[in-house]
């Protein structure tokens, strides 16, 4: 009884830590550019300075990116989150609903006005670093 104890908590530990690992994901999805709230922390994608658009595009994109910045960072602030800090694991998992909701809004903006070659770019940027943040959150201060 004791080992199937075991398995459950695990399970329920799993869980947990793949939604934590998805708060963090999109935390670091939201900071796709570089306003002066999020310039140069763990957090930024650095997306205008990495991709090529057209002008239109690029007001475009300005426009997202600010807007997802403003809401990061309240956010970041209801929670507690320091984006100059280390990752606080916790602070993020607690956040996640909300940061994957913007997550999710900033990407369906993005996907209407890139074209499919930009997007996947965008999209591994992010996911590069989605895993600097998450390296982060494992090392210690």
């Amino acid at each position: 009884m004791l080992e199937g104890s075991k398995g459950v908590l695990r399970s329920r530990f799993e869980g947990a830590r793949q939604a934590a690992f998805g708060a963090v994901f999109s935390a670091a999805l939201l900071c796709a550019g570089a306003s002066a709230a999020s310039a140069q922390t763990i957090y930024d994608s650095q997306v205008l300075e990495r991709m090529e658009f057209s002008p239109a595009q690029r007001a475009q994109v300005e426009k997202i990116i600010e807007e997802s910045d403003k809401l990061m960072a309240e956010i970041f602030q209801r929670y507690g989150i320091d984006p100059e800090a280390k990752p606080d694991f916790d602070k993020l998992y607690e956040a996640r609903h909300e940061l994957q909701d913007l997550e999710a809004n900033e990407k369906r903006k993005m996907k209407a006005i890139l074209s499919r070659q930009q997007f996947k770019y965008y999209m591994g940027l992010l996911q590069q670093t989605a895993a600097n943040v998450i390296r982060a959150t494992r090392n210690k201060p």
